[in-house]
Order: structure tokens, then C-alpha cells, then sequence
């Protein structure tokens, strides 16, 4: 199974949504899909339709080596391993964010025990980076997907946020760009110039119907299939689906 992480070092990047989105889409598109929640926040579980946040997930791992009724089943044929904990964000349970800090292959570990075939892909959401569960994402991925919204502080905080990954194949990704907005053509040129080709050609306009879908318990792209934004995601997992593809060879 490959596995990508979804991180930024930039809070509202869209990381949750990037990550149902692009299960369901890759789902489509026949691969086995694991969509992992390794983010306290507990949300990614709703962008599936779920009603409430789920209780089982990555937490119960925490507490014990083989929980029960942990994984989900979603209508997009995904199976979603969600954080759990309830409807109260919060960190590690009691003692585990010390197991996770001292075991940065913990979660690496876990995902290699699960029953899933060789072809299958696994996406993992995250916190802000930096965070330990963001490095226990990372140190998992055979590639990190980095999503930048088009901000200054997205430019001023990547040199570091490329330091750190260095030697890690990661590419880049545009999310909620809005080309009337002189900033944002600003920004997407500067990070153009300074990512070159490791930036993906398929920067993610921004779209009201995010947000709304998610409000009514709906897939974005199946239910707004001929907006930009569904187009753009359509073809960020044609790219994720060729890279899963082309095992061993180069990025691009």
C-alpha cells in the first residue's frame, strides 16, 4: 500500500477536504482507498457524511493494540480510519503523545498491519505543521502532498517548511485561488518561481460549493461535477493516480 500525507504549514489550507475529495475521486477511479485521520480536530469522518463525530479511530490505537470497530465504510467505497474521541477535540489520550513522540514510526507500523492489497492508497490528513502527529504522517508517506493557500504567510513560512522535508518526496499544491484576486495571482507566481516544477499544475480555485456540500452531507465533485474547482480536483487525481502507478520512478 502507498501511502501520502496531507500537510501545510499554513492553518485552513483545506487539507480535510483535499482529503475526502481526492479518496472518493481515486476511489472512482478503481483504487483500493484508506483515508487516515491523524488530526485531533476529528472532522474528516463529516466530510463522509457522517451525522456526529466518530468515537473510534486513531485514538483507540493509542489506548489499545488490537480496539474493535474502529474503520468506516463510506458510500464511496472508502474505508476511513477517523481520529475518534467524540465530539471534543483533543490531543493523544493521556500518555500517548509521549509513545508517539519517543515511536516516530509508530503510525507507519500500524498502517503496514493493515489488510489492504499491494495497489492500495492510503491518504492521511493532518494538523498544521509542525505537530507530532503531522511527523508521524510524514515519516508514514511515500509522498507528501504540501497544500499552500495563495498568502503571504504560506511564502513566508515555506523556505523552513522545505528545510524540514528535506530528502522526503513531496510535491506542492494551490488550494482556493481566486484568479480575480490580484494577491493570489501575486502569490501563485511567487510560489511558482520558487517551487518550479516541484509546484503541480493543478492550482484548486476557490468554490462556495465546498463548503456548502459539506453542509448538506455531499460529495463536492459528484454533486457540482462541472465547476472549476471539480474539474481542478479531477485533475489532481489523475496525477496522484499515474504517480501510484509508476512505482520507483521519478516524480514527474
Amino acid at each position: 500500500m502507498k501511502t501520502i500525507a496531507i500537510v501545510s504549514p499554513v492553518g485552513g489550507a483545506g487539507r480535510t477536504t483535499l482529503t475526502a475529495e481526492l479518496a472518493s475521486l481515486l476511489s472512482a477511479r478503481g483504487h483500493r482507498m484508506l483515508a487516515v485521520e491523524c488530526d485531533p480536530r476529528n472532522v474528516l469522518a463529516l466530510h463522509f457524511g457522517l451525522k456526529e463525530p466518530a468515537r473510534a479511530g486513531l485514538t483507540s490505537y493509542l489506548e489499545s493494540a488490537n480496539p474493535a470497530n474502529t474503520a468506516l465504510n463510506t458510500d464511496d467505497n472508502v474505508l476511513l480510519l477517523p481520529w475518534g474521541g467524540g465530539d471534543t477535540a483533543r490531543g493523544a489520550p493521556a500518555g500517548a503523545r509521549a509513545q508517539l513522540l519517543a515511536s516516530p514510526g509508530w503510525l507507519r507500523e500500524l498502517l503496514a498491519r493493515v489488510d489492504m492489497p499491494p495497489d492500495a492508497l492510503a491518504l492521511i490528513d493532518t494538523p498544521t505543521w509542525p505537530s507530532v502527529e503531522t511527523s508521524q504522517a510524514i515519516a508514514s508517506a511515500d509522498l507528501v502532498l504540501a497544500v499552500l493557500p495563495p498568502s503571504p504567510t504560506a511564502c513566508a513560512v515555506l523556505m523552513r517548511f522545505r528545510e524540514a522535508l528535506a530528502g522526503t518526496p513531496c510535491v506542492y499544491v494551490i488550494n482556493a485561488v481566486i484568479p480575480a484576486r490580484e494577491l493570489h495571482v501575486d502569490v501563485v507566481a511567487l510560489l511558482r518561481t520558487s517551487l518550479g516544477d516541484a509546484l503541480l499544475p493543478y492550482q484548486i480555485h476557490a468554490d462556495a460549493g465546498l463548503p456548502e456540500a459539506l453542509g448538506r452531507g455531499e460529495n463536492f465533485c459528484a454533486s457540482a461535477s462541472g465547476s472549476a474547482a471539480a474539474h481542478d480536483l479531477q485533475g489532481l487525481a489523475a496525477w496522484l493516480s499515474r504517480w501510484a502507478s509508476r512505482a520507483g520512478e521519478p516524480l514527474r
